[in-house]
C-alpha cells in the first residue's frame, strides 16, 4: 500500500491514538477517493444539518417569545388570541422542518456509512476500488443498514424506557414503603439517571460498530447488534474513548459554527459557515474511517482470521462480481 498501512492483524495492538493515526494514513493513501466521497456524501449532509439549524433557530426564538408573552405579559383577549395563533403557526413550521430534516438524515446517513466502510474494507483487502464502484455498491446495502438502524433505535428506546420505569418504581418504593428521606431518594434517582446515560452512550458505541458489521458481514439488524456486542468485548474503553472524542469534536465545532453564523456581518457569516462545515466534514470522515479500522482491530483482538480473499468475495458479491477461485484447477 502507498502509505505503509498496518496489516489488519496488527491493528489490535494499536492504542486509541494509534487507531486515529492509522485512519489518517488510510485517508491519505487514497486521498482522491475519500475527497470525492466527502464531497458526495458527507459535505451535503452537514450543509443540510447547518441549514436546518439556521432555519429553526429564529423559529425557536419566536416560540420562546410567544410563550413569554402568554406567561408574563398578561395581554388582553384579542392580543392573546393573536399570540396563540402565531405560536401554533411557528410550532407547525418547526414540526414540518424537523420531520423533513430527520427523514432526509435517516435516508442519507446509511449511504455515507456504507460508502466509507466499503472503501476502507477494499483498501485492507487489497482490492481495486474506485469512485464508480463505491457509487454502485452504496444503494445495495441501504436496506440492510436501515434495518440495523431501526433495531438500534428500538433497543436504545426500550432500554431507556424500561430503565426509567425501574428508577420511578424504586424511588416510589423508597418513599412509600421504606419511608426514606428526600436526600436518599434524590441520590438514588441521580445514580439511576447516570447509569441510564452511561448505558445509552455504550449502546450508541455498539450501534456504530454494528453499522460496519452490517456492511462487511452477513449479519444485520438485531444480529448485527449482537455481533457488535461480542466484538467490542475487551475493547470497551477504546470504543467509548473513540466515540466520546468524536462526539466532543463534532459538538465543539458545531457550536463554534453556530456562534459565528449568528454574527452581524453577512460576508463573515458565509465565510465562517463554509469553514466550519468543512471542518465538520473532515471530523466526520475521520470518524467513519476510524469505526471501520476499529472493526478490524476488534476482529484481530478476538483472534478471528481476517481473510482478505473472503472479505473480497463478500464485498464483491454485492456488485455481482465473479467469485475468485480458492484453488487452482
Amino acid at each position: 500500500m502507498e502509505m505503509d498501512l498496518a496489516k489488519p492483524e496488527q491493528l489490535q495492538f494499536l492504542s486509541l491514538w494509534g487507531l486515529v493515526r492509522e485512519s489518517v494514513k488510510v485517508i491519505r493513501s487514497h486521498g482522491k477517493l475519500f475527497l470525492a466521497l466527502t464531497m458526495t456524501f458527507i459535505l451535503p449532509l452537514w450543509i443540510l444539518s447547518f441549514g436546518y439549524t439556521l432555519i429553526t433557530l429564529p423559529i425557536s426564538n419566536r416560540i420562546i417569545m410567544d410563550q413569554f408573552g402568554l406567561s408574563f405579559a398578561r395581554p388582553d383577549p384579542g392580543i392573546e388570541e393573536r399570540i396563540v395563533e402565531d405560536l401554533h403557526r411557528e410550532l407547525g413550521k418547526l414540526l414540518i422542518v424537523t420531520v423533513a430534516f430527520l427523514v432526509a438524515s435517516v435516508a442519507f446517513s446509511p449511504l455515507l456509512t456504507s460508502a466509507i466502510a466499503y472503501s476502507v474494507a477494499c483498501i485492507y483487502s487489497e482490492q481495486i476500488t474506485s469512485y464508480k464502484k463505491v457509487l454502485n455498491f452504496v444503494p445495495r446495502v441501504w436496506t440492510r443498514l436501515m434495518f440495523t438502524f431501526f433495531w438500534a433505535i428500538l433497543t436504545i428506546f426500550m432500554s431507556g424506557f424500561l430503565s426509567t420505569i425501574l428508577i420511578v418504581i424504586l424511588a416510589a418504593m423508597l418513599a412509600l414503603i421504606f419511608q426514606a428521606s428526600k436526600v436518599v431518594i434524590i441520590v438514588v434517582v441521580c445514580v439511576g439517571m447516570v447509569c441510564l446515560l452511561v448505558g445509552t452512550f455504550y449502546l450508541s458505541c455498539v450501534w456504530r460498530l454494528a453499522n460496519v458489521v452490517t456492511v462487511l458481514e452477513e449479519n444485520c439488524g438485531l444480529g448485527a447488534m449482537r455481533r457488535s456486542l461480542h466484538l467490542i468485548q475487551g475493547k470497551r474503553f477504546v470504543a467509548c474513548g473513540l466515540f466520546f472524542m468524536y462526539s466532543i469534536l463534532i459538538s465543539l465545532v458545531y457550536r463554534m459554527s453556530l456562534v459565528q453564523a449568528m454574527s452581524s456581518s453577512v460576508v463573515w457569516r458565509t465565510f465562517s459557515g463554509c469553514v466550519f462545515i468543512l471542518l465538520m466534514s473532515i471530523v466526520e470522515l475521520i470518524g467513519l474511517v476510524l469505526q471501520t479500522v476499529f472493526y478490524f482491530a476488534c476482529k484481530a483482538h478476538h483472534h478471528e482470521s481476517i481473510d482478505r480473499l473472503q472479505l473480497s468475495e463478500h464485498i464483491g458479491s454485492y456488485l455481482g462480481e465473479n467469485v475468485p477461485l480458492k484453488e487452482n484447477i
